[in-house]
């Protein structure tokens, strides 16, 4: 569940004892332990690099200790993007709201299925449902209903609207 233009890097990860995993390139500011690489090409680090946070010099900075270099080098916050675990960067997108995003981008890349499409499909969809209801009678009960509600929150609303009319009217024109 990566984004079609998301980079995907095949790393060792030496937590899980050198077994190579997937990481996703993501925009935001680096923590300590992380893996970043490098975007932009400077004289002491080449665009490309990996490396590994060691810590911050805030506000603008970060040391790294890069693969192929025996020493941290800084690097401006605008000069990197972190390298996520695949996994993560999966659970991440998912507790933001896009659960449905990989059977968005099946029904529509794939499947070549439009908005347009789908909205059709719901419309006839809701059209035989409410036709459905119509027939057996559960229509007429459920828009009874509604309408009871409807009538009782505008008689509520209506006597609320007096009070505070009456309320004003009475601040406005105190009694002498």
């Amino acid at each position: 569940m990566t984004q079609n233009n998301a980079k995907i890097h095949v790393l060792a990860d030496e937590t899980l004892v050198g077994i190579k995993r997937e990481y996703v390139e993501v925009d935001r500011k680096a923590e300590v332990g992380e893996r970043i690489i490098s975007i932009t090409k400077s004289a002491i680090y080449s665009k490309g690099e990996i490396g590994t946070v060691g810590y911050q010099s805030p506000p603008h900075c970060i040391y790294v200790l890069f693969e192929k270099r025996p020493l941290a080098r800084r690097v401006s916050h605008e000069d990197y993007l972190v390298l996520v675990p695949l996994d993560k960067h999966e659970k991440m997108h998912k507790n933001k709201n896009s659960g449905n995003k990989k059977m968005k981008n099946l029904i529509h890349n794939e499947l070549g299925i439009t908005r347009q499409d789908i909205q059709e499909m719901i419309s006839a969809a809701v059209s035989n449902e409410v036709q459905k209801m119509s027939e057996s009678g559960k229509l007429d009960s459920i828009a009874g209903v509604k309408i009871e509600s409807l009538i009782e929150e505008g008689f509520r609303d209506e006597v609320d609207c007096s009070m505070d009319l009456k309320k004003g009217y009475q601040n406005q024109f105190p009694k002498r």
